[in-house]
């Protein structure tokens, strides 16, 4: 038979996309408090890279074109 391929989407609506930056930020800002960063230095650095990549793409959607 032949194969068939499933693709789905994420369709946002604008102001999902706007809530997806602002949850990354928020995240972003509460992992940044020296007690949490101290004791948890490597979900700090793991997490703010994907919260950041979250945070540039929501910003990126949201805006409009």
């Amino acid at each position: 038979g032949k194969a068939t391929q499933h693709t789905q989407s994420i369709d946002l609506t604008d102001d999902q996309q706007g809530w997806v930056a602002v949850g990354a930020l928020t995240i972003l800002t509460l992992h940044s408090v020296r007690p949490i960063r101290d004791l948890f230095y490597e979900m700090f650095y793991y997490g703010h890279i994907v919260m950041a990549a979250l945070y540039l793409a929501g910003c990126w959607l949201h805006w409009d074109k």
